[in-house]
């Protein structure tokens, strides 16, 4: 399984051509896996480094399998020495549907600032499926004690679903995950 049509998983300058319109992913995201269950009240996080200043007007995340009644609440945080912390954007909630679900915004990131994509659910934890990539090259988080471990990308904390917190919460765990969770290219100034 891969990304829906139009997903680059590199940030703007990473590829010959910027493509607006495209949506664009982690840096080390790759083929999807078959989903997972996320655990319910967990402010899960991705990092996501544009290289280049620009505007996004998308932000999205690709559900494998429907979790009825649920719904599924998309942000930003900014980054402070390689965790998240001040809430950037509280994008709004989607439906927990299967398929690529997607958010309008109006959001300019720095270019070659780290920042924190973010998703928080009510699911129940028991039929609801995200996409997800287990990326085993490349890294900026680090490895955990052993260099043969999976490589750091996400952080998922205790939250409890509403809206996005000012701060993202201390005390998060690491984890080789890449979450299918991207931004749509609107412009590069």
């Amino acid at each position: 399984m891969s990304f829906p049509t139009k997903v680059v998983v590199a940030p703007p300058g990473m590829v010959g051509q910027d493509l607006v319109a495209n949506f664009y992913a982690n840096l080390y995201a790759g083929a999807l896996s078959s989903g997972v269950a996320i655990s319910p009240n967990v402010l899960y996080a991705v990092e996501f480094i544009p290289l280049k200043t620009s505007t996004w007007d998308r932000i999205a995340i690709h559900v494998f399998v429907s979790e009825s009644g649920k719904s599924i609440r998309l942000g930003i945080y900014n980054d402070l020495n390689g965790y998240p912390s001040s809430l950037l954007l509280d994008a709004g909630t989607v439906a927990y549907s299967s398929g690529l679900r997607t958010l309008t915004i109006s959001q300019q990131l720095t270019g070659g600032k780290r920042y924190w994509l973010v998703f928080l659910s009510n699911t129940a934890g028991i039929g609801g499926q995200l996409y997800y990539s287990d990326a085993t090259l490349g890294h900026t988080l680090g490895h955990s004690t052993i260099l043969s471990s999976a490589p750091f990308h996400s952080i998922s904390v205790a939250q409890t679903y509403g809206a996005l917190p000012s701060s993202f919460p201390a005390g998060g765990t690491y984890s080789g995950r890449i979450w299918a969770i991207a931004l749509r290219l609107a412009s590069i100034p």
